[in-house]
């Protein structure tokens, strides 16, 4: 990161929240390749960790909503858990095989850092460290990364491991506490809910040096309000949607 001017958020940006989850299954290989090929303006996709430490691009502690198993996923390998499938289609991907398709594509990621339990946090951060130097994205790297995460120890332990990796603060209320933590640990925004924006959340947190992105809408006309009260980001399960109303203000 160059000075305190984020490489992200240089203009309004829409996430495409766990990849081209309007069109394919969330946090499958192909929605994300999906997103990056229709060229989404950046991809969102969450990582946790199997039992045998490999990180994983899921949502849910569990198989249950998605696979209907009740396991899971820091109980399960990930030789197991490729044998599980997904609506009795898709794979769980490795954040390996999801990295390869980003840089492919050179689409901006917002990687959130999700610790399946509190115990999981500063390993989980630092496999993901770990996979975004193997794959040559840590250090000038030609895709923009994002880390974010509702974990605070998350997101110190980034701040350790990685600190000039760009960092955002996920919560579920925004507060001062929370912006008052995203300053300790360097970060460039804070991500909150859909219900926290008002013109004067904006700019609270534009006065204290930080971006802010909402979380998650979709609805076309709440997005173009967003724009238009100074949110930098949103994240949207409707993507093309979304951006066809946007193009059209």
């Amino acid at each position: 990161m160059q000075g305190n001017k984020p490489m992200f958020f240089e203009r309004f940006t829409v996430f495409a929240h766990r990849g081209a989850s309007d069109s394919v299954l969330e946090n499958t290989i192909e929605a994300l390749r999906l997103s990056c090929q229709r060229g989404d303006d950046a991809v969102e996709f969450d990582v946790m960790l199997t039992k045998d430490g490999v990180p994983v691009v899921f949502h849910d502690e569990t198989l249950s909503r998605l696979a209907g198993v009740n396991r899971r996923i820091d109980d399960t390998t990930f030789d197991e858990l490729k044998k599980i499938p997904l609506k009795n289609v898709y794979a769980v991907p490795s954040l390996d095989d999801v990295l390869d398709v980003v840089k492919a594509y050179y689409t901006p990621v917002n990687i959130e850092i999700k610790p399946s339990r509190t115990d999981l946090a500063q390993a989980t951060t630092s496999v993901v460290v770990d996979a975004l130097n193997r794959k040559g994205l840590l250090y000038q790297s030609p895709v923009k990364v994002l880390l974010s995460s509702f974990s605070q120890d998350a997101l110190i332990q980034a701040d350790r491991v990685a600190p000039h990796l760009e960092k955002s603060v996920l919560t579920e209320n925004l507060t001062e506490a929370d912006v008052e933590f995203a300053h300790r640990i360097n970060a460039v925004a804070v991500h909150a809910p859909v219900q926290s924006m008002s013109r004067e959340n904006v700019a609270y947190v534009k006065d204290c040096g930080l971006k802010m992105c909402l979380y998650t809408v979709n609805d076309p006309i709440l997005a173009v309000k967003a724009r238009a009260v100074g949110i930098d980001g949103i994240f949207t399960d409707k993507v093309k949607d979304i951006q066809k109303v946007l193009s059209q203000e």
